[in-house]
């Protein structure tokens, strides 16, 4: 009922105001969940006291993927005072609503690119919902030439986060918190960013949708094998529980990546298995 009203209202707005009306609508809609508390992100119970004990111990957090902002506003909201937040985000669409939705935060950085293995430019598909408004949300990079049906796309440009590192765009104090959800281009991102992963053993949580990195070319080995062979041991919430696996289950999408010395002091906020 709620998203049927949802979807009435935003045709109602394109058809009297045009295209910009449904984004300002978006923000509002955003600004009346984050006043009640409700717009927040769509994990288990476990997963956000854990994610909200690595924000609040880290000297640096990375969002790499920020859509329309609400990791970024739940792990800003954890961290200490004074540690600086980067996001990324190449999706026009959703760089405009997190600007707005994450306007006011302190030590925040923005950047309207992609990361990858290397700096280029690149053709995101953006698909559009039942009234033609672009899914911020669902926008991924193109693995070929662009499609021929009618989902819109638009020029993206790809960074390396090891570059960005060495210019000094991105100022590093560890511990580092990487959040990564790019819709399947999470091989290449982080292909982009090995020193920092060898040289810093960030704590990671990703996205790994064999869906997803099959669209973009890949599939789940390009994800986990790069990890297992850096010595992560990688965990996911398993009713409360977290577990280790070797291979993403059926049904989870998202997981962490943590060094086995950085799980012991993680004990007393989360429970850990099969370690």
């Amino acid at each position: 009922m709620i998203a049927a009203g949802r979807m009435l209202t935003k045709r109602l707005l394109r058809a009297t105001f045009g295209e910009g009306a449904t984004r300002y609508a978006h923000a509002l809609y955003h600004a009346v969940l984050r006043r009640i508390g409700a717009f927040g992100v769509p994990e288990t119970a476990a997963t956000q006291r854990l994610l909200a004990a690595l924000a609040g111990q880290a000297g640096t957090i990375i969002d790499v993927g920020v859509n329309i902002g609400r990791f970024s506003w739940f792990l800003a909201r954890h961290r200490r005072p004074g540690v600086p937040l980067y996001g990324f985000e190449p999706n026009a669409e959703a760089y405009a609503l997190a600007l707005r939705n994450l306007a006011g935060l302190p030590a925040l950085t923005l950047l309207p690119v992609g990361l990858a293995e290397n700096d280029q430019t690149a053709t995101l598909a953006v698909p559009q919902d039942a009234t033609g408004t672009p899914v911020s949300g669902l926008g991924y990079i193109l693995d070929g030439p662009p499609p021929a049906d009618h989902r819109a796309t638009q020029a993206v440009t790809l960074k390396r986060l090891d570059g960005l590192i060495a210019a000094g765009t991105i100022r590093l104090a560890p511990p580092v918190l990487l959040k990564i959800d790019i819709e399947g281009y999470e091989p290449p991102a982080l292909a982009g960013m090995a020193e920092l992963l060898t040289q810093h053993h960030p704590w990671i949580f990703f996205e790994c949708e064999p869906a997803h990195l099959r669209r973009a070319g890949y599939d789940w080995p390009d994800v986990f094998g790069p990890l297992h062979h850096l010595g992560y041991v990688i965990l996911t919430d398993q009713d409360g529980v977290f577990i280790s696996v070797t291979e993403p289950i059926q049904g989870v999408v998202n997981y962490f990546a943590l060094m086995p010395d950085q799980i012991p002091p993680l004990a007393s906020f989360a429970s850990f298995a099969n370690r």
